[in-house]
């Protein structure tokens, strides 16, 4: 009778080991899958900053087109036109600056904010892509069949 309460014991604690051993594997897991959105979010955040430079290069290319525009138009005596040309060229170089110390945050709540203020044009586009994707998924061959086969 001692033996069946004694095993008893030992199975109930056996059980809370092997419980322990869960939670202690659970958490190492969560540690780990922490660590590897981690490393995620950091190469997401380093690339969209690398866009944002790039893009941000891009819009100069064009400003230095506009700010060239306006030195021609000053050398052929339009004065009015060349100043509009250069205050245009200003706000494109803001927008550039703006462009280049953006965040992936900064992006993602314009892109929430437009959603927002514009509802139509997210549904018509979504709409476009959702046909475009049908359009895609249709024309392309289905495993199933080769060239040879047809």
């Amino acid at each position: 009778m001692m033996n069946d309460t004694n095993e008893t014991f030992t199975g109930t604690s056996g059980a809370t080991a092997v419980a322990g051993g869960e939670r202690e594997t659970s958490a190492r897991l969560k540690n780990i899958g922490s660590d590897i959105l981690e490393g995620i979010e950091s190469k997401a955040r380093e690339a969209a900053e690398s866009a944002f430079r790039s893009a941000a290069d891009k819009i100069r290319v064009y400003n230095s087109a506009l700010e060239s525009a306006a030195d021609n138009l000053d050398e052929h005596q339009e004065r009015e036109a060349a100043e509009s040309v250069r205050s245009l060229s200003s706000m494109i170089e803001d927008t550039a600056n703006t462009v280049e110390r953006s965040t992936a945050n900064d992006a993602l709540e314009y892109v929430r904010r437009g959603a927002l203020s514009y509802p139509g044009i997210v549904l018509a586009g979504a709409a476009l892509a959702g046909f475009a994707l049908s359009r895609v998924l249709c024309a392309a061959p289905s495993q199933g069949t080769s060239p040879a086969n047809s």
